[in-house]
Order: structure tokens, then sequence, then C-alpha cells
């Protein structure tokens, strides 16, 4: 007999069975609280997930979490099981701090992996106090015992799962570091390409798991091009037959490079042929029209209009104009006919104010830390967990930096596109060397403004001797967002009141004074928040007016 394992709709099970588990245990050991305890990457911090609590009979499933930095567990009775890994009971005294300040009793059940490594603990928590005495015999009993084995054979598949997901964002992040030093014009465009594909996907109706494995692929779609020399990737000129060949190759290598990947086999084809075109003119294979996975003609699309709408070493950006007319151009030749519409109607709906409030699991971001003496600005990976997101870098040491205490206010930046800038609130939970974790994301909306992929040109005036040449990102009728090269704007007085002088399409000029708010980095690009100081009711009137009749224009050019 030939059985197949779905590990998919497995762990999905698991995760049901084993909440199932941890309710029934904590009703035949009498205890309150029950939950899941595990660990970081590094064994640095442990945090709770799956935590129930009683009342009245019925289980809630608690919304706080329990997060502790290892090192600061000396004086708890945690401690003593970390160094042990053996079952512990403990009643509350004066020898020990409880994990959760009212508790009265815990105990804490290893889960081990197949190596007897401890990979979580099972945590039971009473806050009722009673004249009993916790009775290790208790957890012999049969019936609690099948429990416990039931937890611990169910938590070994959702740990493989998790560790499995743990592996490919590590893939991911060494990914977007290796690009960083090899090709930073290329760092956002992974993330860019997922972001458009997810978008295209999600209002193509597709289910959950193929808007997950589409945002997957989208960021490891050239994965390939490590192997590609940075001569031919950044070349300014024409590339040679030769050269165009080995360019090709990447699709080729991004697919030998995660078939090895266990359970990516379906990215792998994906990303093979995400270069194919829809009149079978493309490469590596040349498949035609539905021959081509429906994903890889996904990020077909999505992979070219992030190439127009981005700059690079070689060429400058196009507008929003050019893109659209060049979609609309090969429309059922190069690109399949229903993406090139979900992907139209994506950016004409993108002139609205942005109210994507939706964090992917792994994003490429910005970190800015305000502190009493001095405003960080750090890049890294930012990876969700259930408790929040943690930040990775490989570029800064935390623990070296930055003194906790000193942290007035952190903010996370992800860039949608080179045009789109979601700005989130954050809590600062935990710091390591290269590591941090974030909680309470809350997105700051502009209310006034536009998301528009629109080429504006400004020129920001210092001073007569002193002026810069900027693009225009985000406007509205109080504040704008703009972006120059990193480091080209070196010192800047943050109260300061200086000149912004607009052009828009149609020759006209406008000058506002304003402030800079703040600046942040990200990718090849620092933006820069303006806000707008005594601007005349004539000059926002204008502003406006040009918005609205860029509204029209495009709408236009779409319905042609």
């Amino acid at each position: 007999m030939v059985t197949f394992y779905d590990y998919k709709s497995s762990n999905l099970d698991a995760c049901s069975d084993i909440d199932k588990c941890l309710k029934k245990l904590c009703t035949l050991m009498n205890f309150q609280i029950i939950g899941i305890i595990t660990f970081s990457d590094h064994k640095k911090m442990l945090y709770s997930e799956r935590m129930f609590i009683q009342f009245k009979n019925k289980y809630k499933k608690s919304k706080k979490y329990i997060i502790r930095e290892i090192s600061s567990l000396k004086d708890y009775a945690i401690n003593l099981f970390l160094d042990k890994k053996q079952v512990l009971l403990y009643s509350k005294d004066s020898s020990y701090a409880t994990l959760i300040p009212e508790a009265n009793s815990e105990i804490y059940i290893p889960l081990l992996g197949d190596d007897e490594t401890l990979n979580g603990a099972v945590y039971l928590c009473s806050i009722t106090k009673t004249d009993e005495k916790l009775d290790l015999m208790a957890l012999e009993k049969s019936r609690v015992k099948n429990v416990i084995d039931s937890i611990n054979r169910l938590y070994k598949i959702i740990y493989l799962i998790s560790e499995k997901r743990r592996f490919v964002f590590s893939i991911i992040n060494t990914f977007s570091e290796i690009t960083r030093e090899k090709d930073f014009f290329m760092l956002l465009h992974p993330y860019h390409v997922a972001n458009f594909s997810k978008e295209i996907a999600t209002r193509m109706d597709l289910s959950d798991e193929l808007i997950r494995m589409t945002y997957l692929s989208g960021i490891l779609h050239d994965i390939g091009k490590i192997y590609i020399s940075e001569a031919i990737l950044n070349k300014k000129g024409p590339l040679t037959e030769k050269e165009f060949n080995v360019i090709k190759s990447h699709s080729i290598y991004s697919s030998n490079l995660i078939k090895n990947i266990t359970e990516l086999d379906d990215i792998a084809k994906i990303v093979r042929h995400h270069h194919e075109s829809y009149d079978g003119t493309g490469y590596p294979d040349n498949l035609k029209g539905e021959d081509i996975p429906l994903i890889s003609r996904i990020i077909k699309v999505a992979d070219s209009v992030d190439a127009m709408l981005s700059p690079r070493s070689y060429k400058k950006s196009k507008d929003i104009n050019y893109v659209i007319s060049e979609l609309r151009k090969y429309k059922g030749i190069i690109y399949d006919p229903k993406v090139t519409d979900s992907m139209l109607d994506i950016l004409t709906g993108r002139l609205k104010p942005s109210q994507n409030t939706h964090l992917n699991a792994i994003n490429w971001s910005t970190l800015t830390i305000t502190t009493n003496k001095e405003i960080y600005s750090i890049e890294g990976s930012l990876i969700k967990y259930k408790i929040g997101y943690l930040f990775k870098t490989d570029k800064f040491n935390f623990i070296k930096n930055i003194d906790k205490s000193d942290i007035l206010a952190s903010n996370i930046y992800i860039s949608e596109s080179t045009n789109e800038i979601i700005e989130y609130k954050v809590k600062i939970e935990y710091i390591s060397e290269n590591e941090i974790l974030l909680s309470d994301f809350k997105y700051v909306v502009y209310q006034d403004s536009f998301n528009i992929f629109w080429d504006l040109k400004a020129e920001l005036q210092f001073d007569t001797y002193n002026t810069h040449d900027v693009e225009i990102c985000k406007i509205g009728g109080n504040t704008l967002m703009f972006y120059v090269p990193i480091n080209s704007i070196k010192h800047y007085e943050k109260d300061k009141i200086i000149n912004l002088k607009i052009f828009f399409e149609d020759d006209t000029i406008i000058d506002i004074s304003g402030k800079i708010l703040q600046n942040f980095n990200v990718g090849d690009f620092s933006y820069y928040d303006f806000a707008y100081v005594n601007i005349l009711p004539k000059n926002k009137d204008e502003i406006f007016r040009q918005l609205f009749r860029h509204q029209i224009q495009l709408k236009n050019l779409y319905n042609k």
C-alpha cells in the first residue's frame, strides 16, 4: 500500500490536536494556565505560544505573551529546568521567582527532539492557593502520561515545520545580505516583485496557500544571480550575446538552488519559468500560454513592472504612464492577459492613499531607533514570529551601540515599491547582538497624502549655493516625501525652514517652504518626510488640482 503524507494539512491537524491535549492536561492536573514555552534561534530568549487560561470550566486563548531573556532568569525556577532538562515541579516560596508573577505553583515538562535536544516545554501554572502539595506521581497516571506523550509527538511535527520555515527565512536573509554587497540596486527588487505578485494573486482570488507560495516565489525568483558576476549585472552599456546568455541562465540557477531545499519543489519550478513569455518566445524552455505555471506568469508581470519603475546603475526609472502603455502593448503577447488586467487595476488603485497594513512573513526593512544621543537607521530582514517580528542584521551590533533604557522611539519602514514606503511605530521587546524582537506594530496613516507612482521632480534649496535634485514619491495637502541617492544630503538642520521647488508634468512650477521632519535609508536611497510651513492657499489648491489631473490622466490611459 502506498500512502502520501501531506505535511501542510498534518501541521494544521497537529496544531488543533495539541491545543485539545493542552486543555485536557490542564484539567487533569487541576491547573488554571497551560501553554508551550519555546526558544529563539540561538536560545537567547524564550517566549510562550498556545497559552490557554481556564475560566469557569472554559478555556480562552491568552492574548498576552511571556517574553524573557534567558540570561535574566538566574533567580527563576525555570533556570533549574533549563539546566537539568527534566520535569520540574515548583511550589512558590522565597527560593525562586515564577515565570508568571501571580503563580503559586508551576510545572515544566520538557519537549525533546529525537536527539534529546530541548525544543520547548509544556508550562502549567496555578494561581490558586491550595494546601495540596504538588505530586510528581500525578504525572505517572496513565491518562496524564498518555496526554503528555501525545503533546510530545504533536509538538515534534509542529517544531519540524517551524524549523524548515526558519531555514528558508535564513536562506532569504543570507541572499539579501549577499545581494546588498554584490548589487545594491537589486537589494529591494525581490521584495517589490513579491509584493506585486502577492497583490496580483489576491486580486485573482487564489487560495491562501497559493498566495503564500506566490510571495515566497517572488522573493526567491532571482536568487541564482549570486552566481553571475557584478560586471555583467551592473554593466552600463549593451550586453553582448554571450553576456545576455549568462544573464538568462539565472532562472535555471535559481531553480537548481531551490529544488535542493526540502518542500520547495513547486517553487523551484515556478522560478525556473518566470521569464517565459505568453507567446512562447521566452526562456529557458519556450513554454507558451497556460503551459507556463500560473505563478510564473504572475511573477513575469510583477518582475517587469518593478524593473521599469526602479532605477538601476545602467538606466533611469520609467514613469507610470510608460509602464501602463507597455503592459497594454504586450498584453497577450509577452504577458498573460488576465494577470496583466489585475496588474493594471493595482497600479491605478495605488492612486488612492494606501490602506495596506498587512505585514508579510518576511520583509526587507529599515529600523530607526531614536535615543537621547542619536538616531540610528539600520537595514535588515523582518521575520514573523507568533509573538511579533524578529529584526535581523549582519551590519550592526545592538548591544554595543544601544542602551535599551535610552530609547525614545522606534519605527519600521518597508518599501512596497520604489515609490511606496509603509511606516509602523513599534515596541522593542528584546535586544541581542544582531537581533531585536519587535511587537505592538502600529500602522502610521498619512491621511492627507497619496501614494502615486509618479516621477515628480523637485529642487531642494537649503540656501542659494546648496541645492539638491530630489524625487517626490508621496504628496498631499500638508506633507510630502522625497528621496535621493544615499549620502547625497550630508547634513540638515531639523527645524530649519527650507524651500522646495516642485516641477509638475504640465510645466507648472510651485515654490513651497517647509522643514524636514525625519529621514531614513531604504536600499540605495534616503527618504525624507517634509512638512509645509506657511503654504499659500493658491499653492495648496494647485497641488490638489495637479493630483486630480494626474488621476484622470492615468485612468484615461488605462481605459484606452
